[in-house]
């Protein structure tokens, strides 16, 4: 018997699990299906982008110029990921990363209360009303709940997509930055169906956590197929995984 937050109730027999399990099968095979022919002009134009400036978005909006600003979707999480990505993001010229739109969960004023301290301190002695235009905060729902069920996870999530759609079309970012929590697949979701449907050029950079060394986290290998780029800050997971790449210490 599952419960979900309407207070309605159902039973999952054994076929629709099976068919569930089916569907979810599916839809990986699918997106590993579109990432491929997406990726297939790569083939003749293989060159990416240079790591001296590791932030660097493929996609400033179709512009061509490397001095435009680069619309920034960051996504912050509990623990330790928030303190992680605003180190990052101090070590970037934010005069050039601007707007920056700030994607924190319902249930984490921490990260939220974070993102307003950081901007305040980086952005000391402009005008307010110039401070307010250089960055937002999203408030979305959380996919899945500490202590949830793997089972109606997947509603929550699917509910968090619906939401993660209507953000990524309404501000339709340059840049996604992420570093490992949950939130961030949703919102990289969204912003891999319309790059691949609808030909939004949005760059997807995923950070590793410093905390970890050999393995990826569950939100990295999620994301790997549709990521743009993929940064870790041990040698051995660049080494474990083809597609990482290791540049020192980024945050």
């Amino acid at each position: 018997m599952i419960s979900l937050a309407t207070g309605a109730f159902f039973s999952l027999s054994p076929v629709s699990a099976f068919h569930l399990g089916l569907l979810l099968s599916l839809s990986i095979l699918l997106l590993y299906a579109a990432r491929a022919l997406y990726s297939l002009p790569l083939l003749w134009n293989p060159s990416r982008p240079s790591t001296n400036n590791l932030m660097h978005s493929q996609s400033s909006r179709k512009r061509g110029d490397t001095s435009s600003t680069v619309r920034t979707m960051i996504v912050l999480g509990s623990g330790g990921h928030t303190a992680e990505m605003l180190a990052l993001l101090g070590r970037l010229p934010l005069q050039r990363y601007t707007p920056r739109l700030y994607v924190c969960a319902d249930t984490d004023n921490h990260s939220a209360q974070k993102a307003t301290a950081f901007e305040s301190e980086h952005m000391l002695g402009s005008p307010l009303n110039n401070l307010q235009k250089t960055y937002s905060i999203l408030v979305t729902r959380r996919s899945r709940e500490v202590g949830q069920s793997y089972v109606t996870s997947l509603f929550t999530t699917l509910r968090a997509l619906l939401q993660s759609l209507w953000f990524v079309w309404k501000e339709n970012p340059d840049l996604i930055l992420c570093n490992g929590p949950g939130t961030c697949v949703p919102i990289c979701f969204a912003a891999f169906l319309f790059k691949v449907l609808l030909f939004r050029r949005t760059t997807m950079i995923y950070v590793e956590s410093i905390c970890r060394v050999q393995t990826l986290s569950l939100s990295a290998l999620l994301l790997r197929p549709i990521l743009d780029r993929l940064f870790v800050q041990w040698p051995a997971l660049a080494e474990r995984y083809s597609d990482a790449e290791f540049h020192g210490r980024l945050a």
